[in-house]
């Protein structure tokens, strides 16, 4: 419930799951911002196994999800519109590479996290950030500073014997 991104690894079975078509219905009904991954088949796994649809160079890439699931509802009977898919632009994880698409992945979700009623220019989250740390570094050497004073204070009260 508290998630406001889903990262939704899309393959053909994928949309044929019944638990996956609950988690696309329930991210759906709560306004969830998807970022889908195309996930192609490895060699040698079965047919149906990774995404076999158009990438994100066809805009009407999504449509693939209604032709290859073959119950439009979920095991609980709710009907699972694909068209949500349109409104997000999909990572082809064949095409790009593993460490692109999770360099993709990470951006988008830090594009959301850093959002108020819009995506903040990048220069502000970037200073942001850079406050963040900057603050966590002062008080973490102020903690330090005050154990080291503390020990500091123990060791004198009571020195170790030899």
């Amino acid at each position: 419930e508290r998630e406001h991104v889903l990262v939704v690894f899309l393959s053909d079975f994928y949309v044929n799951s019944g638990n996956c078509k609950r988690e696309f219905v329930h991210a759906v009904n709560h306004s969830k911002f998807l970022i889908p991954v195309l996930v192609p088949s490895e060699p040698g796994e079965s047919s149906g196994a990774g995404w076999t649809g158009p990438g994100p160079r066809d805009k009407r890439w999504w449509r693939h999800a209604f032709e290859v699931c073959a119950d439009p509802k979920t095991p609980d009977g709710v009907e699972v519109d694909w068209a949500f898919l349109h409104a997000f632009v999909p990572i082809d994880l064949g095409e790009v590479g593993e460490e692109m698409t999770m360099t993709e992945v990470h951006k988008r979700i830090l594009s959301r996290l850093y959002r108020g009623n819009y995506v903040r220019h990048s220069i502000h989250m970037a200073l942001e950030i850079k406050n963040k740390i900057t603050k966590w570094r002062r008080n973490s050497l102020a903690k330090a500073e005050q154990r080291k004073g503390e020990l500091d204070a123990l060791m004198e009260a009571h020195p170790p014997h030899h």
